[in-house]
């Protein structure tokens, strides 16, 4: 999780001057990718600023984004004895969704929701597959199309491919294949040229699976001999 998440960014507090920048810098080192830089100006930022919520938030992003999830889950965890944020449950399902953790990916999800996070596409479309694996299928299609119309980097979106993606794999467990060939090619608008012909492939595949259906239905209506 990049310190400006899909959801806005972590509020960076003023702070005196060395401080401020500590933490502009190991934002800076993050931004950039320079995980264990930034992560040497957090741990300093935490060490001296012990208080310091977005420290620790920010510690925990640069820990996640070396692989090192329990260490991130310390520093999350921190944060959160500090003060209820978006930021660090959103770590932590991520975390916990990596892992296949459902029902853990479930209950941060809905954390950050509670935290101020509902309008997050990014949050929605977490909490949509942790249900959807849960096998809670009404409430993974609530989910997502609820991420339809979210929030992602600041902007509205009301045709975002992502979303379109699990309604579609809701639709197939259902059987409807006619509503998941119609949210997969909702999703085909929006994605790249090389995601495109994945989906598009699911298309073809969710088309012989109609042919099928029908090759069927026909059969079983014919006379019996």
């Amino acid at each position: 999780m990049p310190p400006f998440y899909p959801c806005g960014s972590v509020s960076l507090e003023k702070l005196e001057k060395p401080a401020q920048r500590t933490l502009q810098a190991g934002v800076k080192n993050l931004k950039k990718s320079r995980h264990p830089a930034a992560q040497s100006e957090f741990e300093q930022l935490t060490q001296t600023h012990p208080d310091l919520t977005q420290g620790w938030v920010l510690l925990g992003a640069a820990l996640q984004e070396q692989g090192r999830a329990d260490e991130a889950i310390s520093a999350y965890q921190h944060s959160l004895n500090l003060k209820t944020t978006v930021f660090a449950n959103v770590g932590l399902m991520e975390i916990a969704n990596e892992r296949q953790e459902w029902e853990a990916s479930l209950q941060f999800a809905e954390n950050a929701i509670h935290a101020g996070g509902a309008a997050c596409s990014y949050v929605q479309l977490y909490r949509g597959f942790a249900e959807f694996h849960l096998g809670n299928l009404s409430e993974a299609e609530s989910a997502a199309r609820a991420a339809t119309i979210g929030v992602h980097w600041g902007a509205q979106i009301t045709v975002g491919a992502q979303p379109y993606l699990p309604l579609s794999d809701i639709s197939l467990e259902r059987g409807d294949l006619s509503q998941a060939e119609q949210y997969l090619r909702q999703a085909a608008k929006n994605h790249s040229k090389d995601e495109r012909e994945v989906i598009r492939a699911k298309i073809d595949a969710v088309k012989q699976l109609q042919q099928k259906q029908r090759q069927q239905s026909h059969t079983d209506q014919l006379p019996p001999k």
